[in-house]
């Protein structure tokens, strides 16, 4: 009892420790006493399974190691450069296995819960970007530091008022008071005591933040450099300014008085020398790779290489990558290249290791100081047109006809060989920073005549769209390889040996169809129907679980069936599961664990729904912030941010999903405007056929039942 009492009292020392102002203490305390949150910060319904402390020697009993994690749509964004934030995560995997551990995520609702439930044994240690700062020193331990970081300034691009620390004079900073943040702002003011300082919301991501600053709503805001030079890849309203500390410390916490877990880990930390990508250009082979740890694979962010999907990083380069890089116990970065040409002057220059973006060798690449492996996929050039045009069945058609291509794309040799044999064709090159399947939009909406794709990309596309015809072959067998540079043998070796082993293994193969033969990219439009007497087989469940949550039943069942057809058993082409589509990983951080079984599928979906539905703002139109739960529950909330954010900029109202963010949504599909979305490319025609399809069955629902007329599963 004794031992309870001392971990109280730190706990409330530590949760005062955060409190800033005596009116928000004097809220804390109400909600604090009253019973509302406990001392973990766990909600009471939702509580980690198990409170266990101890040193290292517990762990090693209990065989697995349980690394805390802030539960955050934040932790998910698209990487261009550099590692993605769950470095730390991929570290301690890589320890867990070491001492043969298994690592057990888990998922904690807001950052400032993260000590407390390492204190309370919820957790053996928190991975989390966290800075060591004193106030965290006095209630937890801290590893040796895993990079270090430093607090800038951010502010407006074109706001040239900020040139010096005392140009801040009468200026507004926005910070969140649970950050590290808050303290540099204090000092600040108490140096320049007109500088007014604007609390922000917790739950605020990065990016709601910059929104806020763009909107001219305070004048600057203050950022750890390594968060900063993620969001200068994508973002061009912001920059960096000025630097406000010195080198601050990231380490993994752990609870006080764990000397052998921490000398443990020290001493993977020193073994490992883990450290963020320096940034600096490599020209090296394999065995100086290894030597860093890291291989960094240049590509483009499009549906065949790379992109995130409900909060997945997905594609089918990434993937065999992932796989090359775990076989040779690499770290993989991932390098995004502004458009082809850049790759090759990429790699030439140093900043990446390999390209990996279903590339043909032509004479134009085979000119430079590179070199292609072996292939892993085969394929051909296919000529591409509208739908509701003649089928083009003989290579004459072609005559008099525009086929509109990027310079230098591998099919511009397919096209002067057609050239060459006396087929009459106008070739038009289009700007280099268009992807192909770009292009294909615009032969699907007119805008050009016919263009050429690789037959698995047009594969990909023809999952996806209906408005186009893959017709003639145009060329022979074309053999797809990655790219080295010519120095660098050991490693084409490597990769050749790669490809070589599992080009149509089981695994390749399933990757293969995964994006580019699976029927389960596409809904099932098919109609089903039956004469009992309800909208599904589940909607005792249905109405249970959406009481539950407040929502209307009606809508998660026209979900539903969007969603599985009622099909419990069902699995996407991403692994998601069950009547709501859940993705596992999704259900582990909610507590479930079977998403086959109906009733836990069904909670594990409605639960889910309600988190995103809580990420958008409260004062939204009802409707509205339904439409945008809807989307982002199909694309991922990060998507559906991007396009309100796009909405904004093209003058249409962020606030209204149909005819509004929907028109942005279509145009995250085009490099123009990805581009510059924090979570990259997405295929915003799905999302938005989703949300208009449910609608369409939420209505005809509503419409038989308020009608007494026997509804039937459609």
């Amino acid at each position: 009892m004794a031992a309870q009492n001392v971990k109280e009292e730190i706990m409330i020392k530590y949760y005062i420790s955060l409190i800033t102002t005596k009116k928000t203490f004097y809220l804390f305390s109400i909600i604090l006493f009253s019973g509302l949150i406990n001392l973990s910060g766990c909600s009471k319904n939702n509580s980690p399974p198990s409170l266990i402390t101890g040193d290292f020697d517990r762990i090693l009993e209990s065989g697995e190691i349980r690394v805390l994690i802030p539960r955050s749509e934040n932790n998910i964004y698209l990487p261009r450069k550099g590692f993605p934030l769950d470095l730390e995560l991929e570290q301690i995997e890589s320890f867990a296995s070491k001492h043969q551990l298994n690592l057990k995520k888990i998922y904690v609702p807001d950052f400032d819960q993260l000590i407390p439930n390492l204190i309370d044994g919820y957790g053996d240690m928190i991975a989390a970007n966290m800075t060591v700062t004193p106030e965290r020193k006095e209630f937890i331990d801290f590893t040796l530091p895993v990079h270090h970081v430093r607090q800038q300034l951010l502010q407006r691009k074109d706001d040239t008022a900020v040139k010096k620390l005392s140009d801040l004079k009468n200026k507004t900073i926005a910070i969140k008071p649970s950050s590290s943040f808050w303290k540099t702002a204090i000092k600040l003011r108490e140096k320049f005591p007109s500088i007014k300082i604007l609390s922000l919301q917790n739950q605020l991501d990065l990016d709601e933040i910059l929104d806020k600053l763009e909107k001219k709503e305070f004048d600057v805001t203050i950022q750890d450099s390594n968060l900063i030079e993620s969001v200068e890849t994508y973002r061009f309203d912001i920059k960096s300014s000025l630097l406000l500390s010195r080198e601050e410390p990231i380490a993994w916490g752990i609870r006080q008085n764990s000397p052998l877990f921490k000398l443990a880990l020290d001493q993977y930390i020193k073994q490992e020398k883990l450290r963020q990508s320096d940034g600096k250009s490599h020209q090296s082979d394999l065995n100086e790779i290894k030597k860093r740890k890291v291989i960094r694979m240049i590509t483009r962010n499009n549906a065949v290489n790379y992109f995130l999907y409900k909060g997945q990083l997905l594609g089918f380069e990434y993937e065999l990558a992932k796989q090359y890089a775990k076989n040779n116990r690499l770290n993989l970065e991932i390098i995004v290249a502004p458009d082809n040409e850049d790759m090759f002057d990429w790699l030439v220059q140093g900043k990446g290791d390999f390209i990996a973006a279903s590339l043909t060798p032509t004479q134009a690449r085979l000119s430079r100081d590179v070199k292609f492996s072996r292939h892993y996929l085969i394929t051909n050039h296919q000529l591409v047109q509208r739908q509701n045009e003649d089928v083009i069945t003989d290579l004459k058609q072609l005559n008099n006809r525009t086929i509109s291509i990027r310079k230098d794309s591998a099919y511009l040799e397919t096209l002067e060989t057609l050239k060459e044999r006396g087929i009459n064709i106008n070739i038009e090159f289009v700007d280099e920073d268009l992807e192909t399947e770009d292009i294909i939009n615009r032969v699907a909406i007119g805008k050009y005549d016919l263009t050429i794709a690789d037959s698995h990309l047009l594969d990909l596309e023809l999952l996806w769209r209906d408005d186009i015809l893959a017709t003639l072959v145009l060329s022979e067998n074309k053999k797809l390889g990655w790219v080295t540079r010519k120095n660098n043998p050991s490693l084409l070796n490597s990769i050749n040996r790669f490809h070589k082993k599992s080009y149509k293994s089981l695994h390749y193969n399933l990757t293969y169809n995964k994006y580019f033969k699976s029927p389960s990219h596409q809904n099932n439009d098919g109609s089903r129907s039956s004469d009992i007497t309800a909208l599904s087989p589940y909607d005792d469940l249905v109405k249970k679980y959406s009481a539950m949550y407040d929502f209307d039943w009606k809508l998660i069942t026209a979900q539903i069936y969007q969603e599985s057809r009622f099909d419990p058993n069902a699995t996407s082409w991403v692994g998601a599961q069950g009547l709501l589509q859940v993705m596992p990983k999704t259900g582990e951080e909610f507590g479930f664990t079977k998403l086959n079984e109906p009733e836990s599928g069904l909670h594990a979906g409605i639960k889910y729904m309600q988190w995103v539905q809580d990420r958008f703002d409260h004062e939204l139109p009802i409707k509205d912030r339904m439409w945008f739960t809807l989307a982002a529950y199909n694309a991922g909330i990060g998507h559906v941010r991007d396009a309100r954010r796009l909405a904004r900029q093209m003058g249409w109202n962020s606030n209204r999903w149909f005819n509004n963010v929907e028109r942005a949504m279509l145009l995250l599909r085009l490099k123009k405007y990805y581009r510059k979305a924090r979570f990259g490319f997405v295929r915003g025609n799905e999302p938005v056929k989703y949300v208009r399809t449910i609608k369409h069955h939420y209505d005809a629902y509503n419409k038989l039942l308020s009608n007494d007329v026997t509804p039937r599963m459609q």
